[in-house]
């Protein structure tokens, strides 16, 4: 009995010993007082919904460094986290949500140079222009079937566009395909449009709709997914720089996998917020109209022509922001130095992170009113103001520019928007209302009119 309660005493004692060494590790940096003796709170507390609220409460509360474990803090700081993953040669890890992941970082991106370039100079470095258009068969088919069809479900409709041509544009790899004889090309290309599932005829926002102003529904079954893309574009494989960025990197294919995610998420949020603001709706479609009368926007729009669009491009990224999808987490590790961070010593082996909740709405980047949808906010800060807001889009530096089938998906869907908006008027019909307060990937059921505006394709 005595043997026992020893190793019992000196059990505790050992705990005792191991938890005061953890606190004291980060005892400087402020923080809830459990997350200072153990990674438990930390655990627990990213198994609750809406972690990334509760994280910026906490930052809020604490300032941008909160101490979240005895060797984990959080920074609220996309330009300093940036630096420190540039200057350091930690690891970098990407954590989604409920799920851990252990990675090397490529830091390619992340390189002062890279950060400097503008986007159509980024795009021609790494070989991306070669495979502009893989979307613009299944673009022209998407605006033959709404001018067909002129009533859907909208959010439904470009969410199975969009995921669908994600899916076979970062799974199939097309930005890993070899060369390829530009005819074989052509002619393999585009695979034969498929039926969308018609399960999203059964939505009670369009069985109402049909009830109470008796206009028949367009069903979405017509409605083409997009075309295979896998046979690539262009004489000759992707650059080196672009292939081996993520080429056998367990972070490469899971940062693409969240980029396209995100992107698709962003692309349908992007309609619903547009058509729930026609003063926005308005102010991008003058945008538009303008650049097409004076003839700097093609009838299928080019890239090169989509960047010189900064309204559309304030708003898609606007649109990024607000996305639930986008709410992930990235961790670096400190080298055996150490680094500063806000007056805090952060000791070597630390892990940082960054969560993307806390850097989307941050009224101190991105000013007031962060819950609203305001693309205007883009293009009325300063220079200073705005390079911080761009690397506060935590989920665009580190998943979007960094990955090559992800910055093409990007390219590819912005012109989608641009030839919806250009070729119909739309009028918003119904909207479903979201059941709770739960996080969303994708915006709720809305039912949407269109009107040809200008002859299709």
């Amino acid at each position: 009995m005595g043997v026992g309660v020893i190793a019992v005493l000196l059990l505790a004692l050992l705990a005792l010993f191991r938890a005061l060494r953890n606190y004291r590790c980060l005892r400087a940096i402020p923080g809830p007082p459990l997350a200072g003796w153990s990674d438990l709170w930390r655990i627990f507390a990213r198994s609750l919904p809406h972690y990334g609220q509760r994280l910026s409460n906490l930052h809020q509360k604490y300032g941008r460094v909160v101490r979240l474990g005895p060797n984990f803090v959080s920074i609220a700081d996309g330009t300093l986290f940036s630096q420190i993953d540039r200057d350091q040669l930690g690891q970098s890890v990407t954590v989604p949500q409920l799920q851990n992941h252990i990675a090397a970082s490529d830091g390619l991106m992340n390189s002062s140079n890279s950060l400097k370039m503008t986007h159509p100079v980024w795009e021609y470095a790494h070989g991306l222009p070669q495979y502009e258009g893989v979307i613009d068969l299944s673009a022209k088919q998407l605006v033959r079937a709404i001018r067909k069809y002129q009533v859907l479900d909208l959010i439904a409709s470009l969410r199975i566009f969009s995921t669908t041509f994600l899916t076979e544009l970062t799974a199939d790899g097309l930005l890993r395909e070899g060369p390829v004889n530009d005819q074989v090309a052509t002619n393999n290309r585009y695979l034969s449009a498929f039926s969308w599932v018609e399960y999203m005829l059964i939505r009670s926002p369009a069985t109402a709709l049909k009830r109470d102003r008796g206009r028949r529904l367009a069903t979405c079954s017509g409605l083409p997914m997009t075309t295979s893309t896998v046979a690539g574009r262009g004489n000759g494989a992707i650059s080196a720089q672009a292939k081996n960025r993520n080429s056998g990197s367990v972070k490469g294919s899971r940062n693409t996998a969240r980029g396209a995610n995100g992107v698709a998420s962003a692309f349908v949020s992007f309609f619903y917020f547009l058509l729930k603001d026609q003063r926005i709706l308005s102010r991008l479609k003058d945008e538009i109209d303008t650049a097409f009368c004076v003839g700097s926007l093609s009838d299928l729009p080019l890239w090169r022509e989509l960047n010189r669009l900064h309204y559309l491009d304030a708003a898609l990224k606007e649109s990024m922001r607000l996305s639930s999808a986008a709410s992930f987490e990235e961790e670096i590790v400190t080298p055996a130095g150490g680094v500063p961070v806000e007056g805090f010593s952060i000791h070597g082996g630390t892990t940082m992170g960054c969560n993307s909740h806390v850097l989307h709405f941050d009224s101190d980047v991105f000013g007031t009113d962060v819950h609203l949808f305001q693309p205007e906010r883009w293009l009325t800060a300063d220079a200073q103001q705005r390079s911080c807001m761009e690397q506060g889009l935590l989920l665009f530096n580190r998943c979007v520019r960094d990955c090559p089938e992800v910055e093409v998906a990007w390219l590819e869907l912005k012109k989608v928007t641009v030839l919806i908006l250009m070729k119909f008027n739309t009028q918003l019909f119904h909207v479903a209302e979201i059941k709770n307060n739960d996080d969303i990937e994708f915006p709720p059921s809305m039912i949407v009119g269109f009107t040809p505006r200008l002859p299709v394709f």
